[in-house]
């Protein structure tokens, strides 16, 4: 018997069953050959994590930042599931999404600890945006909701905190033989407001494992914007499209490798990292996770620098690009093909960096030394190239040109659909005293 796993049951990471530990080699023997996620961020086939920690917290008492789990006395549990802490989180997701997502190109998931929490989330979500919705609409700005979907167990028997150990169950579809009614009654609720947003029939009875399969095809189709769920969806669902996992949920060992990968499928230059915001403190659970299922240099390969570091390497692969070209017209005077084709790279690196930073809340591109409407000069005279080298064919001699990769999908534009332009309608007649634009 051969046995293939991306996240083998290590010593380490081993459950103690009567005070024995059942690990990958009890039941497979030696192994044979290893293939871990060092290799496989190397050979291109996933990539890299970018993770953000967010919330410090602190009591007031104290000059210093301690962290809250290191300061004696205190319920962790209560500071953890506080309204005012959830809001906040709830706030900043809704305030960032758009950067995370590329303006919702791509698509997130957000765990949370337990189906408690997970509804409590989904309520102030909802409370939110209609609050939004309402004041943008009073100052004639439209805003777009976010369509957020849920799915999660409602068994008597569910924990009630699912991670306190911080590893992930074997994912279960099946109807529960015991039923939590308050949990089951709020699942309907989520599931009557999913029927509405897309036109389905599904119920949390004989259709739950339908309903569970129609939410991953939208996910994967882009057409839900966060997921929210407690352990559902975090082992085995895999989305390209899906670039963005919010974390406020204790993981580690596999479990956190296993959800955290939910992120790092390949798809296209806009998508150079998963994003991870974790709003808990899992810097040290994340750094020994990696240590356990790599046993390489980790680190530096599948974590994606920090912030100042990639701004850095951006403001040098914008001055090679002024040391070529010093101004956009002078992408005009590039006569020869060597020429045109050092362009094309200078400024294919300055689009790759750009779209590592944008997934950055702090980022500011006029602040850098090619700001936003030089980067569009630049980008202009790039898609001209481009054009250019397509419609002209080269019988007489090959082109170095015709095998350029010149990855527009990195130049962003708005999606101006017939849906957008109706809710622009809708907007002026519900609001008749909006000053005309």
């Amino acid at each position: 018997m051969f046995g293939f796993t991306g996240t083998p049951i290590l010593d380490d990471n081993a459950k103690t069953i009567a005070g024995l530990k059942f690990t990958t080699s009890h039941l497979f023997d030696e192994l044979l050959h290893q293939y871990v996620i060092v290799d496989a961020i190397r050979d291109k086939n996933v990539l890299p994590f970018q993770i953000d920690y967010r919330g410090q917290y602190s009591l007031k008492t104290h000059s210093s930042h301690q962290s809250i789990d290191q300061v004696e006395g205190i319920d962790t549990q209560e500071l953890l599931e506080d309204p005012k802490r959830l809001e906040q989180i709830a706030q900043y997701i809704l305030d960032n999404h758009d950067t995370k997502t590329k303006k919702r190109e791509f698509t997130a998931m957000f765990c949370v600890s337990s189906v408690d929490t997970l509804i409590k989330y989904y309520d102030i979500f909802e409370r939110l945006q209609s609050q939004k919705q309402q004041q943008d609409a009073e100052h004639g700005r439209l805003f777009k909701p976010l369509t957020i979907a849920t799915i999660f167990s409602y068994s008597a028997n569910e924990a009630v905190n699912d991670d306190a150990n911080g590893l992930l169950d074997e994912e279960n579809t099946d109807i529960p033989s015991t039923v939590n009614p308050s949990k089951r009654d709020k699942l309907d609720h989520y599931i009557a407001q999913y029927n509405q947003q897309f036109k389905t029939n599904y119920n949390s009875g004989d259709q739950f494992y339908d309903y569970y399969r129609d939410i991953a095809k939208r996910v994967k189709n882009c057409e839900v914007d966060i997921l929210l769920v407690v352990n559902m969806f975090l082992t085995g669902f895999d989305s390209k499209r899906l670039n963005t996992l919010y974390v406020d949920k204790n993981l580690k060992h596999h479990g956190l490798i296993q959800a955290f990968s939910r992120t790092n499928r390949v798809f296209n230059s806009n998508k150079p990292f998963g994003n991870i915001i974790c709003f808990r403190n899992l810097k040290q659970a994340t750094d020994e996770a990696l240590k356990i299922f790599s046993n390489k240099e980790t680190p530096q390969v599948v974590l994606v620098p920090e912030f100042a570091e990639i701004q850095q390497n951006y403001e040098t692969s914008v001055q090679k690009l002024y040391d070529l070209t010093p101004n956009c017209q002078d992408v005009d005077d590039l006569l020869t093909e060597d020429d045109q084709l050092e362009f094309i790279k200078a400024f294919r690196e300055v689009m790759r960096t750009n779209a590592q930073l944008e997934t950055f809340v702090e980022y500011n591109q006029d602040n850098t030394t090619l700001d936003k409407q030089s980067f569009a000069d630049f980008a202009s005279k790039y898609k001209d190239l481009c054009h250019q080298v397509r419609k002209t064919p080269s019988k007489e001699k090959v082109s170095i040109l015709d095998e350029v990769d010149f990855q527009l999908e990195l130049l962003h534009s708005d999606r101006i659909n017939v849906g957008y332009i109706i809710s622009l309608l809708q907007l002026a007649i519900d609001n008749p005293s909006v000053e005309k634009r």
